[in-house]
């Protein structure tokens, strides 16, 4: 096994294990909690999320590529990092606490602002980076999956004893707090490393400026992503709420995983790129996107048949009105896991405004979908607007700019992997003995 595959593994790990163990820790406090509570736990840590992927500043991949490319200046980059981070904290914590306004819940304005003070805690997690660049994931991926299953023992064990909704917010900042803590002593301790360097507002000014794309991007996509939750919230109310998320929190669990392995793969990517062999590289591509299209459509048809068992075994009858819901959302992973490949693809070829635009023509169809169906189908007719919207947002939108309909037209053959296959074999084969004419 190759080292660049091998970190993509470490990668997908400690993406998954805090994914998964959040996952369960959600079905647990689905179980203990009204349902009307719930939703307002689910609205607050769906807000979080939206949050901490503004704070990323769209600079995750471009960290990367900027500490494989520039090794004399880790400890600048790394600085840089994270300061900028820490700003984009606050600037999100703002914005998302106005936007919560729109709950109409003073309950739900209270929530939001507990949890997402660990939008703090989180900006300092820029180790990670340094660790992926240096296809060295495995450190704190073990990290990261000690810690999870040490929390995840003491969060059930609070959940079922004392079950209540605030302090279970408050475990949801306490948990990122203890890890990020860790990874930083890690760092620091680690003799392999460059430590951090000076604070450099020119250079930080300038790793904003170049992530700007991105950055924007990230919001665009968050509004792609996130709207539907503030929209059912401001129609419907905190039930629904927790209806939705239930599904949306299975169908995560499934997304997460080719974005996670291509996060660990990356520099693979960009060192076939650098090795200024097109062709090679255009393989490279394609390979991965046949095998994330058709791996998202073995397991979309395998959640879609399971919907209904999966919603009633995890979360009970009270949310059975979840199940179609599920349904449909299972359906987008074949385009989910594919753009994993794209998006990266954009960032090697420094194509980010593409990102930007993408996102938001998936941005402008969910949140007009949303508005028009919602009214009239609840929580199934969101489900019909995000699954468009995907569609648009992770395929069709790379056909728009002449720069990104080289990776649309490998996308589109990725959806006849297996046509090509056969096509491959039959002309491999030949014509038989005697199938000529004398």
């Amino acid at each position: 096994m190759g080292s660049g595959v091998r970190n993509g593994v470490w990668s997908t790990l400690q993406v998954a294990s805090p994914m998964f163990a959040n996952a369960l820790y959600f079905v647990v406090v689905s179980r203990v909690l009204p349902v009307d509570e719930f939703g307002v736990f689910s609205y607050a840590i769906s807000l979080s999320g939206l949050g901490m992927t503004l704070v990323t500043a769209g600079l995750n991949a471009l960290a990367v590529r900027h500490l494989v490319n520039s090794h004399e200046h880790g400890a600048r980059i790394m600085t840089s990092l994270l300061v900028i981070r820490e700003c984009f904290a606050i600037a999100s914590y703002v914005i998302l606490l106005l936007i919560s306004l729109t709950a109409g819940s003073p309950q739900i304005v209270a929530a939001v602002a507990i949890t997402m003070l660990s939008l703090f805690v989180r900006a300092v997690d820029v180790p990670d980076f340094w660790y992926q660049a240096r296809l060295r994931a495995r450190k704190t991926a073990l990290l990261r999956t000690l810690a999870v299953l040490v929390w995840l023992g003491i969060k059930v064990t609070i959940a079922f004893l004392v079950p209540d909704l605030t302090l279970f917010l408050v475990l949801f900042v306490i948990e990122p707090l203890t890890v990020s803590i860790a990874l930083m002593i890690m760092y620091l301790r680690d003799a392999h490393t460059q430590g951090f360097g000076r604070a450099n507002l020119r250079f930080s000014a300038t790793m904003v400026r170049e992530a700007s794309p991105l950055t924007l991007s990230a919001a665009a996509d968050q509004i792609n992503t996130r709207s539907d939750i503030v929209i059912i919230q401001a129609m419907m109310g905190s039930v629904e709420v927790a209806l939705y998320s239930a599904a949306v929190k299975v169908s995560e669990l499934l997304y997460f995983a080719p974005n996670a392995f291509m996060s660990g793969v990356f520099p693979v990517l960009l060192h076939a790129r650098e090795a200024g062999d097109p062709d090679e590289y255009r393989r490279v591509i394609q390979r991965y996107l046949d095998r994330a299209f058709w791996a998202g459509a073995v397991v979309a048809i395998g959640l879609a048949a399971l919907s209904t068992p999966i919603i009633l075994i995890l979360f009970g009858a009270r949310f059975e009105d979840a199940v179609p819901v599920l349904t449909v959302l299972a359906l987008l992973c074949p385009f989910v896991f594919m753009q994993s490949v794209a998006s990266k693809w954009i960032v090697a070829e420094g194509l980010l405004w593409a990102s930007f635009w993408r996102h938001s023509a998936g941005a402008v169809v969910n949140v007009a979908l949303n508005l028009a169906l919602i009214p009239q189908l609840g929580i199934i007719g969101a489900a019909y607007a995000t699954a468009a919207s995907y569609v648009v947002s992770t395929y069709l939108s790379f056909y728009i700019g002449r720069p990104t309909r080289p990776i649309a037209h490998q996308m589109s053959l990725a959806l006849v992997w297996p046509v090509r296959v056969m096509v491959v074999r039959v002309l491999r084969r030949g014509p038989r003995e005697g199938d000529s004419s004398s």
